[in-house]
């Protein structure tokens, strides 16, 4: 799965508009990346070939990227996002996702090691 991640900062009306329209047009002709994830302001969405297939939002200014980063590939390659609808995430949702998943690692981890 490979991953393209751009960040809009903090643009907006006909900017980032025209920005994004330019991602999704580049989203949509690049075969060899499978999603695109896009930061603004304090919501992400992830583009699969140029469809917004999830979105998250509510992420507070001091957010943990590597929480939301790991977690959303996780999600993408375990629930396998579709075009057909659009998934909501928060980051509460993915800060507890984050959670569990850590703690299946830790525990087959451990019983591995033993």
């Amino acid at each position: 799965m490979i991953t393209k991640n751009i960040n809009f900062g903090a643009i907006s009306g006909l900017d980032l508009r025209h920005k994004f329209t330019e991602v999704v047009t580049q989203a949509k002709d690049d075969h060899k990346c499978n999603y695109y994830v896009i930061t603004w302001n304090n919501s992400i969405f992830i583009l699969k070939h140029g469809s917004i297939v999830a979105k998250v939002t509510e992420l507070p200014d001091n957010y943990d990227e590597d929480v939301v980063n790991d977690t959303l590939s996780k999600y993408i390659a375990l629930h396998k996002v579709y075009n057909s609808r659009l998934v909501h995430l928060t980051y509460e949702y993915l800060c507890a996702e984050y959670n569990r998943l850590k703690n299946i690692h830790n525990k087959y981890t451990s019983i591995f090691r033993s």
